[in-house]
This record gives C-alpha cells, structure tokens and sequence, in this order.
C-alpha cells in the first residue's frame, strides 16, 4: 500500500499477535468484523487503499484477505520487548513499512503499545496523523503511554467514563477525545424467528470464556435458577482454552447441569444473531468493561439483558429497568430468577432495548463519525 495523489490510503492497525486473544491468524479479522470494518470496505469502493494489520509470530510478513479487506501480518521482534505479553510486542518490519508506505491516516485500536512512541516518530517524520481507538486492553498505562495519546491527532473511546478517565487522570485533553461507540449492522442484528428451540429459559453468554469476565459469577448463579427453572440451560459462545472448559464442565457434572451447557467456542460474527435469537436473557457478567458490543448486539436482536452495574461501558448501554437490568455480581442469582419470573416484561424490555439501539448504536452513526476522521486526518496535505 503506497499512498499517491489520486489515491487516499488508510491503515488499521491492532498491534498484537491473534493468539494473544485466543484466535488463529485465519479467523482474528473475522472475529473483529464489526462497524469498522464495515467502514473501511466503504472506502474501498470509494477507491481508498486501505489495510488491516495484526502482528505475527511467524518470521516474515504475509497477506490474506478477509471478506473483500486485505488483512497484512507483521512478525514480531523479540528484542526489547515480550513477545509473551500483550502490549509488549512490537515489529521492526512494521515501522519499516510504515515509513515507506506513508499511508495517509492511520487508526490504531489500542494505545498500551510498547512501540507507540516509535510509531509516532514515524507518523511525524512522514508528516502523517494518527488517531487511536482506546478501549478494553488498550487503555493506557504509564506515562509513555500517556505520551503516544497526547501526540494523536483524535482518541475516540467507548463512553464517556473513558473520556473522564483519560482527561483526569492522563492530562489528555478534553477536546482531542470522542465518544464514538461501536455500532451494529441493524439488518443484520435484528429481531427474527429462533433458529433452534431451546426450553425456557434459555441463557446466553458471547464474549472470551475467561475467568476476568466473570464467567464463574454467572455459571455460580445456575443452581439457584435451575430450582427455580429445572430445564433452564446456558450457552457461552467465545475462545476458551482447553483447561478452562474442563474446569467448567466439572463444575457443571457436579451440579448437574452439565447436559444443558453448551460451548460452542469462537465463532464467526455471521453466526452470532442467531445466537441471540435464539436467546431468552442474555447474561454479560463482566465487572470491568470498555464497551460491551455484545450487549449492544443482543439488544439489536430484540434480547433483554443483564449486566453488572459498576462495570463502565455496560452502564452507559443498558437503562436499568428499561432496556435491561444492571445488578451487583452477588445479586445476580436472585435478579435472574427475579426477570425470568415475569416473561411479558422480558419480553417488553426486549423491544425497548431494540429501539433504543436504532437511535444510539447504528453502524451509519459509526461511519459518519469516521468519514469526517478520514476528512479531517487527511485534510491540508496530511
């Protein structure tokens, strides 16, 4: 990708190998398919050159393309740095094709990066912007990290908690900060009839099966539900290593359940609203949350949710009592039993959560938000 007079390039970057997030190198630009994306694609059709890029741990760098977008990997060098530990790798190759490629905006989807202080050395020698998206992992840490913001020509974060967060205690100012939620494709995440048919109630989970996600708070929860609701089950979509789905079914045998869990592990953004659909309650148990793009995707299907109040992003998307429901972790047993009790509420919550998703979270909010980034970031030469 080399940027010309004719033809405007942009280039996002999410600067970590797939496997740090428990994803192969085939399926991570699947898997991060969201409104974004969707965006770039649009640009390209535009006649835009535009990139995705991921690092790798493989010793020379390689191009696929994934649902029309070319996805570019970078190995990692593994001097001054960790390549074990997020955040910490970083590529030689990578700077050395940004310098060369120059492309005329660069997004950056995380800012806890050990080399975003070299990036932005590269941006300006090149006299190149760059922006970030900050949010989960990427929220920064540190004065280096604080610095790489400080140099972005815009940081967008999820809410405005973020926004907070990085005004008081980073010293970012408040005018190079936006809010810009993720939205959905409201076509494609929509209400719609259940694909498969489960006993009521049915609960959900989509998200990385991970311990920090409060996965123990919601399967803890189950017996409680399950005196109430003998044939209740729960699904949990998203990566899972091998040791913790055995600790989870051993958990599940001994409370037997076991035969209504189901752990389907990754899969593609594609398959997800069926998922929800097929959904009575979806459950987000996460105590420390960026954003929440599943809760924003169920809500689109027309699925009433959980979350945990206290949480960050979860509390900017769920209106309690309205939309959803936010809960203490230690009530979420008595509040599942609670909701599930009364299903002409869940399902009025359900539609109201709908609504509320067109008018806040729509994939075209997204793309306006970004198409005057692109302006702005390209705008005199830049």
């Amino acid at each position: 990708m080399i940027a010309c007079a004719k033809h405007r390039s942009c280039l996002l970057l999410y600067p970590y190998t797939p496997d740090l997030i428990g994803v192969s190198e085939e399926r991570v630009a699947l898997i991060h398919d969201n409104a974004v994306h969707s965006w770039l694609r649009q640009m390209k059709s535009k006649g835009f050159d535009v990139e995705v890029v991921y690092f790798t741990r493989c010793n020379s760098q390689f191009a696929i393309s994934v649902m029309g977008l070319p996805v570019r990997f970078f190995p990692i060098s593994k001097w001054l740095g960790n390549p074990e530990r997020f955040a910490f790798q970083w590529s030689l190759s990578f700077l050395l094709y940004l310098f060369k490629a120059k492309p005329d905006a660069l997004v950056i989807w995380g800012t806890w990066i050990s080399s975003g202080n070299a990036i932005a050395l590269v941006r300006a020698a090149t006299c190149r912007r760059y922006s970030v998206i900050a949010g989960g992992w990427g929220m920064p840490r540190g004065r280096i990290s604080a610095q790489f913001l400080k140099g972005a020509y815009r940081v967008f974060v999820h809410t405005s908690l973020h926004k907070i967060h990085l005004v008081s205690g980073h010293g970012i100012h408040p005018r190079q900060i936006d809010v810009l939620p993720i939205g959905v494709d409201l076509n494609e995440f929509a209400p719609g009839a259940a694909e498969t048919s489960y006993a009521y109630p049915h609960l959900l989970y989509v998200g990385r099966v991970v311990s920090s996600k409060g996965i123990w708070t919601l399967l803890k929860a189950l017996p409680l539900v399950r005196r109430e609701f003998p044939r209740s089950s729960l699904t949990l979509v998203g990566p899972i290593s091998d040791d913790f789905r055995a600790e989870l079914l051993e958990y599940s045998y001994a409370h037997g359940f076991n035969a209504d869990l189901r752990m389907p592990g990754q899969v593609l953004r594609t398959q997800l609203p069926a998922f929800f659909r097929s959904a009575d309650l979806f459950v987000f148990p996460s105590e420390s949350e960026s954003f929440g793009m599943a809760l924003v995707e169920a809500m689109a299907c027309g699925i009433p949710a959980i979350a945990m109040c206290g949480s960050n992003g979860p509390d900017e998307i769920v209106k309690d009592g309205e939309t959803g429901w936010l809960v203490e972790p230690r009530l979420l047993p008595d509040a599942l039993v609670r909701v599930l009790q009364d299903p002409p509420t869940l399902h009025k919550v359900g539609e109201h959560a709908r609504i509320d998703v067109v008018h806040r979270f729509s994939a075209e909010q997204t793309f306006q938000r970004l198409d005057k980034l692109l302006k702005d970031m390209t705008a005199d030469g830049h």
